[in-house]
């Protein structure tokens, strides 16, 4: 299918399908001084030929160019999504004490811990501490002590809990306890033996004898 695609749209006004036909197109001017169009211009009128422009065919306008439909046209505008931020988020939870691998002088195993969160804690949610995966007493405080520690490496873990003991965020660090051995100490609080000391008379008392051999 050939498509015509005119030009002028004052041309496309005048033009029909005798005047495609015609050789020559003129112009004249009527009674009222109006510019009029044709190719059989009134004999008591001057009229001048009019060269047209070349007309341009494109084969299969119709399928190529097809219009859109109107919600293609205009588009609704979509509203923008707004990512919702959880209000149970916590952007922070380290440990401040111990630093991770740290090495503790702990004699007598005693190790406390303390933990940063942000923001605070919220209102109904807990901190669980725990040593080498065992879980310690839910609470708010953010320190926790642990007793007699064995000397080498442990872990201490924490997790923020909320009302239905459901994990919201955790973190972990591993330390190592410096202990003293108990067979080491044991010798260390033995004291020397020390030689039995001869009195002063028996001594004196040696050295005569043996000036008298």
């Amino acid at each position: 299918m050939k498509v015509l695609t005119p030009l002028y749209c004052a041309l496309a006004l005048i033009l029909s399908q005798s005047t495609v036909q015609a050789d020559t197109l003129y112009k004249w001017k009527d009674a009222r001084g109006n510019t009029q169009y044709g190719d059989s211009p009134p004999a008591n009128v001057q009229a001048q030929a009019v060269d047209l422009p070349k007309i341009t065919i494109i084969d299969n306008y119709a399928e190529q160019w097809k219009p859109l439909e109107f919600d293609q046209a205009q588009p609704e505008k979509q509203a923008k999504t707004i990512p919702l931020v959880k209000n149970n988020t916590y952007t922070k939870l380290a440990f401040l004490a111990p630093k991770q691998n740290q090495a503790i002088r702990a004699n007598d195993g005693d190790v406390s811990a303390m933990v940063s969160i942000k923001p605070p804690l919220k209102k109904g949610h807990k901190l669980v501490f725990s040593i080498d995966g065992k879980a310690m007493k839910k609470g708010v405080s953010r320190t926790q002590n642990f007793s007699n520690l064995s000397r080498g490496s442990h872990n201490i873990g924490v997790s923020v809990v909320d009302q239905k003991g459901k994990s919201i965020k955790n973190s972990s660090v591993t330390f190592n306890v410096l202990r003293a051995n108990s067979l080491n100490k044991g010798k260390k609080n033995q004291a020397k033996k020390l030689p039995n000391l001869k009195s002063f008379n028996e001594v004196k008392l040696q050295q005569a004898e043996a000036t008298s051999r």
